[in-house]
């Protein structure tokens, strides 16, 4: 897609990031039922508590562009014991399919690795597994009624060797 930038978002770019994460939660992820999406928005991940994760450095935030309009995001938790999982991924309707989530799955790999992991977890829906395995994800589970009474299916990518020294530091 012409004019898609992918970076590392801040604090500063919370209210432009917002909008879409609330309109994607109640558009896109429809496996839940409409009272546990608004304690998404309204409660769990409300703007005040993303930016007091992010300035906690505690989740980074990736985000996708198109010229200066957010059409994508990407929140991760930072790695713990050199793994980084993911938390939600979502690309505007209008602009699936062009290249910005993989491009956000490669911002994490690279910021990951900078940060001391070695292996990305995803917890993701069935539809969602032949995207993740194409762009080097494992499958290795399912969880039943999981959070939120979802079904989900657990997948990974080893990014590096584990060592000691990278997910020990500070």
């Amino acid at each position: 897609m012409d004019d898609l930038h992918i970076r590392k978002g801040t604090i500063k770019d919370i209210p432009a990031f917002y909008p879409l994460f609330k309109n994607s939660m109640h558009k896109q992820f429809t496996e839940y039922t409409v009272t546990t999406r608004d304690y998404f928005t309204d409660m769990s991940y409300t703007e005040a508590a993303i930016r007091q994760q992010l300035s906690g450095e505690l989740i980074n935030l990736f985000l996708a562009f198109h010229k200066e309009q957010v059409i994508g995001f990407f929140l991760t938790q930072k790695p713990t014991g050199g793994v980084s999982m993911a938390i939600w991924l979502a690309v505007h309707e209008d602009f699936q399919k062009h290249g910005a989530a993989t491009e956000l799955l490669g911002l994490w790999e690279e910021i990951a690795l900078v940060e001391g992991a070695h292996a990305l977890q995803i917890w993701t829906r069935d539809h969602n597994i032949p995207f993740y395995k194409h762009r080097g994800f494992r499958l290795v589970g399912e969880f039943p009624q999981a959070w939120y009474r979802v079904d989900v299916s657990l997948l990974y990518k080893t990014i590096a060797e584990p060592q000691e020294i990278k997910y020990l530091r500070r």
